[in-house]
């Protein structure tokens, strides 16, 4: 169905895990390019937004929309916004100061896209249930077509997938990064961060193959073999879907109460118990990997300020070593509480793209990615969010994140480079990534990585 999204949680933990969200059809959505910023409603009529700060105030003005019903009032969605943002929003929104060039818009996605669905199934995987939640005033047809959808769900078998759905892989996964160019763009990073330009870069390569079938059965086996709290399907339209297995939390917001959760610094993990347990214990002792992440804790708790109210940024856990299915993480937590004349979306923009994808300082990072990287990095490092109209916020930063466009299925991997890394090191932390996800999906027939230096 058009803008059709699953917002799925693998991981089954309180925080993280508890709730589904799957909706489809929005009533309008509003979408950022490269030249234009638009609100667009089901029959096609378009409306200019302004600006960014014209945006901001019409994306909060249905915030203010509590539900009747008091068990909706306590699920994470009952209606409202679901969308995602690329990468390079960033550069669009630091244009306006001259801080970076615009980026230039790439066919398989607008920079930001936000729709405003009417209705939502929420699964409750603590009290097993699904609920159908909706808006009173939900347009008819709307309304219409759900019901009759989920009348034959609740009375027809599952279809099995045929030869013309089955997700395939017709070629190797190729990287657009040999291994020459990353120890070349690795050492001019190094050249930048001895002139002081900046703490940390986070550089990231792109891997891409050929594929036929359907992007849905690819999600399916990438949840199967990487379970994460953060993960996501979407209908982006343009022949493009989303398939996002992140473990990282960017923003999430309860009224005014709000949390960021950066992931940085990574270890392997083994199916050796004991090799595991000292892979886990390397990463919470690596002093690399702690300066790491609280230069990023540091970046956050500056982002955040600027719209909490004063002393409210606190941090609460700094460092703690997390254990996924493919990686060992270290992930602190930030709290505070958003000033009165300040919204979610005010946070969302002005912390956008969140610094545990970019480096530090940020701006700087951004300049040195845009001049090494030789691709666009699409929704990879950007975000998946929502905002219910009950005053829930939650956005993955969209690591682990895949893209598929036209027959083309694109992956990528990065890492934070900072003085003291060692190139075989990174790369190494790359392969350890991205390897689990594309093993997913790659046949026995073929191999899952290609470089032109391998």
């Amino acid at each position: 169905m058009p803008h059709a999204v699953l917002l799925d949680s693998g991981d089954r933990d309180a925080n993280k895990g508890r709730y589904d969200i799957l909706s489809a059809l929005p009533e309008r959505y509003v979408e950022i390019t490269s030249i234009h910023i638009n609100e667009t409603d089901k029959s096609g009529q378009s409306l200019n937004i302004e600006s960014i700060e014209a945006l901001k105030k019409r994306l909060a003005e249905t915030a203010i929309c509590q539900p009747a019903d008091a068990t909706a009032a306590t699920l994470p969605f009952t209606a409202g916004w679901i969308g995602y943002a690329t990468y390079e929003l960033g550069y669009r929104l630091e244009a306006k100061s001259g801080s970076l060039p615009s980026a230039q818009q790439d066919e398989a996605l607008p920079l930001f896209f936000a729709g405003y669905y009417q209705w939502a199934i929420i699964i409750d995987h603590l009290k097993r249930t699904a609920l159908w939640v909706y808006k009173n005033d939900i347009a008819q047809d709307t309304f219409d077509q759900i019901d009759n959808i989920l009348g034959k769900i609740l009375n027809t078998a599952a279809p099995a997938p045929t030869s013309a759905t089955t997700f395939t892989l017709t070629s190797e996964f190729a990287s657009n990064t040999t291994a020459d160019k990353y120890l070349e763009d690795f050492d001019r990073i190094q050249s930048y961060l001895v002139a002081g330009d900046c703490y940390q870069v986070n550089y990231a390569m792109r891997y891409q193959a050929s594929f036929t079938g359907e992007p849905i059965q690819a999600y399916r086996q990438l949840r199967e073999s990487v379970p994460s709290g953060f993960m996501s399907f979407l209908n982006a339209g343009n022949d493009s879907h989303i398939l996002s297995i992140s473990p990282e939390r960017f923003i999430q917001a309860s009224g005014k109460r709000l949390v960021t959760e950066p992931i940085k610094g990574t270890s392997a993990r083994h199916k050796d118990p004991e090799a595991d347990a000292v892979s886990r214990h390397n990463l919470l002792n690596s002093a690399k990997n702690r300066a790491e992440n609280i230069m990023i804790v540091d970046l956050l708790r500056n982002d955040m300020s600027h719209h909490c109210t004063p002393n409210s940024v606190k941090v609460t856990r700094l460092c703690d070593a997390e254990s996924f299915a493919n990686v060992h993480h270290l992930v602190s937590t930030i709290t505070g509480e958003i000033q009165t004349s300040s919204t979610i979306w005010d946070v969302f923009f002005d912390a956008f793209p969140g610094g545990s994808i970019t480096g530090a300082p940020k701006i700087r990072a951004c300049q040195i990615i845009q001049e090494l990287e030789p691709h666009q990095r699409e929704i990879y490092c950007g975000s998946i969010f929502y905002a219910s109209d009950n005053g829930e916020f939650d956005s993955s930063i969209a690591i682990r994140t895949l893209l598929c466009h036209d027959g083309t299925i694109s992956a990528w991997a990065g890492g934070g480079i900072v003085k003291d890394s060692e190139v075989e090191d990174e790369y190494q932390e790359c392969s350890n990534k991205i390897g689990r996800l594309l093993d997913a999906i790659t046949p026995d027939n073929l191999g899952a990585i290609q470089t032109e230096n391998d």
